[in-house]
């Protein structure tokens, strides 16, 4: 395995699931944080010039636009997704891919294979 990749879930069981499940398709070792706060830590304790390959992120698009998460994250040129309950409709579809809650195993690995060829 190459690299990491972030899962930031505030349910342990949902993070622990999602966190398996990334590693079982190769995307990398996982670093877990069930708050924001976690989550930049974590990232802050990277060494200089690791990858940061995928982040799963349970915010609001709008929420993720404003977060201290979202700069770091596009730094380290980390591919997003967000998790979320609530998934409007708009003209406009958000920059990020969201995953609605609640989701099948299959939606996340479907949400994956579409960055495979760049992760």
């Amino acid at each position: 395995m190459d690299g990491n990749f972030l899962v930031f879930v505030n349910f342990s069981i949902v993070a622990k699931d999602v966190s398996t499940t990334l590693e079982q398709l190769g995307v990398g070792i996982p670093m877990v944080a069930g708050t924001e706060e976690e989550a930049l830590a974590l990232m802050a304790d990277l060494t200089e010039g690791a990858s940061l390959r995928l982040a799963v992120v349970q915010l609001s698009p709008e929420a993720f636009m404003h977060s201290a998460l979202r700069p770091q994250l596009e730094q380290r040129g980390a591919h997003v997704i967000l998790m979320h309950d609530s998934v409007h409709v708009s003209e406009t579809p958000p920059p990020y891919p969201v995953l609605a809650v609640p989701f099948f195993t299959e939606d996340l690995e479907q949400m994956v294979a579409g960055f495979a060829t760049r992760l």
